[in-house]
């Protein structure tokens, strides 16, 4: 049984087996590459609407974030950021430290989403985020400790120390190693750009508040592309673009390497 399975490992791990897997992946990653070449056109071809304005299906628009205060959507209101303490819709908070070697880990790392309005002068419109590509750069808030900091004096910010005594994180004057705390949040006011599909809000018949019938949020059919971006569509698309390049030039590159290696292994055998 041992020999039979050891045969099979090393006829997986063989080279023909090798060029022949990256070979197969260099043509799968070549047309995900037109993939994402065709989802920048879309987005490129789809116009800026105005909320009021939203029609059905595919759509994009501009707005400000205002808080969700509807009762029969599920997940509304809002959430208080772990570290700041910030009021949100958003947020993402992570403590990294520095560990043996000096390579930075992940200690701590929370991130929550509820249902929120986006505003702009014509109405509003209610967005689901489940299933959303976050575009989110900004750091609304960072601290960084050091191993001086027990002889400088400077004493770590109360929302951090508070942080850590909920956590059971230490991060007292003598911890060993540095800590580097981050958070991400969206908060009512900030500005957002959204790429998805408007379709009719489910919630509008169980609400006890005037709601806008139509609602953002990621295709069941069809067109599934869902964005929720603070820095745009340009930064979209230019990061679409560059991934396209990647996939599609390095995905042919593979394969023709590999198919190379294949004809030279052929050749020899």
């Amino acid at each position: 049984m041992y020999s039979v399975l050891g045969m099979l490992v090393a006829n997986l791990l063989s080279p023909f087996s090798i060029f022949s897997y990256g070979f197969v992946f260099g043509i799968f990653a070549f047309f995900e590459g037109f993939r994402l070449l065709q989802r920048k056109r879309l987005i490129e071809n789809t116009p800026t609407s105005k909320i009021r304005s939203i029609a059905m299906g595919f759509a994009e628009v501009r707005g400000k974030i205002s808080v969700c205060t509807d009762a029969a959507v599920e997940k509304s209101g809002f959430l208080k950021s772990p570290i700041s303490g910030a009021k949100c819709v958003y947020y993402d908070a992570k403590v990294e430290e520095i560990g043996l070697g000096g390579i930075w880990e992940t200690t701590y790392h929370r991130t929550d989403i509820v249902h929120f309005n986006v505003s702009d002068k014509t109405g509003t419109v209610l967005v689901d985020p489940k299933g959303a590509t976050l575009d989110i750069i900004r750091k609304d808030f960072y601290y960084e400790t050091d191993r001086t900091d027990s002889i400088s004096g400077r004493k770590m910010p109360k929302n951090c120390s508070d942080f850590c005594a909920r956590n059971r994180i230490h991060c007292g004057p003598f911890s060993a190693y540095p800590k580097y705390f981050t958070e991400r949040y969206l908060a009512p006011g900030d500005s957002l750009y959204i790429l998805g599909t408007a379709m009719k809000n489910p919630y509008i018949h169980s609400s006890k508040v005037k709601s806008d019938a139509v609602m953002m949020a990621k295709g069941i059919r069809g067109e599934k592309t869902f964005y929720i971006s603070e820095s745009g569509e340009k930064n979209i698309l230019s990061k679409l673009h560059h991934s396209a390049l990647i996939w599609v030039f390095g995905g042919a590159a593979l394969s023709v390497a590999c198919l190379f290696l294949l004809v030279c292994i052929g050749f020899y055998i």
